[in-house]
């Protein structure tokens, strides 16, 4: 079982005692939107070093690699990677060190840090514990969100995998899945981390970049337009290469939160804020809305069939093309990349791989074939070309088309999100789970609806 955790000392004070740089102009605090963050006791100037944690204090996957735990060390090495990869799971090496690290007990030199987090978390794999129906996901995130909750049945059964076929009996799932929450929401990728000798672990688990940075990791997300604050390597090659500092981007007034962007500037839509973080923001512009291309687009493309008499008269080959075309752009990187075929950014519009999907699955007839498969087969002239297409032939199947054909692909996603309104009204009475992230997910419809609502008249 986990240790009680309670509060024994501000992690400011842990750093300082155990040699990391602590600015006296910063303090933990509880923040207005309940929890705790980290605030500027003082102005404090731009590019200004708040926290410097050297490589000894990063928790990872170095630990685990350079300790004698060797039944952690097993369990790293032998882990299923293409599942690992594939359910989004890569931050097992770290939890895997993180649970090492709480089995040496006073023998760590996180274990006073490890004390101070929370016993509870909230995002997809904790408190969850495999018990029961635990697999399943939220009633709620199953009946108006089955994309993400897909993605969460998809970790926690993946979890139970792993732990029931290779965790040794001295660690139980729920130390593992709390040690993965952990990983998940106060972790980061370090640009040059230290990187063990992967013989005890494996080549794989040694490569891992992930670190927890304690301290700097009270700092809240701000989002790219928000954050006051960044994580760098600011010595180079001086005596610590791989220490981390958190640096002020601008000037931070007394009293005022610091503030990271979890995303690197790119924004984090809410799903990925649900999953990994446990929360999400009810306004947040970086938000998306995911569909499924077979049970939510293709069943919405009778609302244009009146449109389409002229496929009749596409010869035989070209369709085989369409459809090849169609299977091609659901696979490709950017689609793969955003999660899902069919994707709708904040104000309602479908992404690049949506828009070139619904353009191909729509054609009007010869003309409209002709004006999508041209890129394509003028791409697959070139010296470059290959079966996955890029973001540059999605573009240039997109504006290739002409308006009409634009206009009616735009109504087939239109419908497309509309019936998932009607899905999402006719399930508002599915019974509710109970637990913090349950009521998140709740939240996350909320977000999810609006979203589609968007894209239901905007498209």
């Amino acid at each position: 079982m986990l240790p009680i955790l309670t509060l024994l000392t501000c992690v400011l004070d842990w750093g300082r005692q155990n040699g990391a740089l602590i600015s006296e102009s910063i303090a933990i605090r509880p923040t207005v939107y309940g929890g705790k963050g980290m605030f500027a006791t003082e102005d404090i100037p731009a590019s200004t070093e708040l926290i410097r944690i050297p490589d000894r204090l990063q928790l990872g996957v170095t630990q685990l690699a350079e300790g004698d735990d060797a039944e952690m060390q097993d369990l790293a090495r032998s882990l299923p990677w293409r599942d690992v990869i594939d359910r989004g799971l890569t931050f097992l090496p770290a939890a895997i060190s993180v649970c090492a690290e709480l089995r040496r007990g006073d023998a760590s030199v996180f274990c006073d840090y490890l004390r101070m987090i929370p016993a509870e978390y909230s995002n997809a794999v904790a408190p969850w514990d495999g018990t029961g129906d635990g697999d399943d996901p939220p009633p709620s995130l199953s009946t108006s969100a089955p994309v993400v909750a897909a993605a969460v049945g998809a970790r926690r059964r993946t979890m139970r995998l792993v732990h029931d076929r290779l965790a040794p009996p001295s660690l139980s799932l729920r130390d593992l899945c709390w040690a993965s929450a952990v990983v998940t929401s106060r972790a980061f990728t370090r640009a040059r981390p230290r990187v063990p000798a992967p013989g005890r672990i494996g080549h794989i688990a040694a490569a891992d970049a992930t670190r927890i940075l304690p301290a700097i990791d009270a700092c809240n997300h701000g989002g790219p337009e928000g954050a006051n604050a960044e994580v760098k390597n600011r010595d180079g090659g001086g005596p610590d290469p791989h220490s981390a500092s958190l640096l002020s981007t601008r000037a931070i007034a007394a009293g005022e939160e610091v503030l990271l962007d979890y995303s690197g500037g790119r924004g984090l839509a809410n799903d990925k804020l649900l999953l990994d973080y446990g929360f999400v923001l009810p306004e947040n512009r970086h938000d998306t809305a995911a569909l499924r291309l077979v049970e939510d687009l293709l069943p919405a493309l009778p609302t244009i069939d009146g449109e389409r008499a002229g496929m009749q008269n596409v010869a035989a080959e070209d369709l085989a093309e369409i459809q090849a075309l169609i299977v091609a752009v659901a696979a490709s990187p950017a689609a793969r990349a955003q999660g899902t075929p069919v994707l709708f950014g904040p104000n309602g519009r479908p992404s690049l791989p949506t828009l070139a999907l619904a353009l191909a699955l729509s054609c009007r007839g010869p003309g409209d074939v002709a004006r999508i498969l041209a890129p394509v087969r003028e791409a697959r002239g070139t010296p470059d070309g290959d079966d996955s297409p890029s973001d540059l032939l999605l573009k240039k199947i997109v504006f290739g088309a002409d308006g009409g054909h634009q206009e009616l692909a735009g109504v087939a996603l239109r419908a497309a999100a509309a019936a998932a309104l009607v899905r999402m009204s006719l399930s508002s009475d599915a019974p509710s789970g109970a637990g913090a992230f349950d009521d998140m997910a709740r939240q996350y419809c909320d977000t999810h609806r609006e979203t589609l609502q968007r894209a239901a008249m905007e498209v």
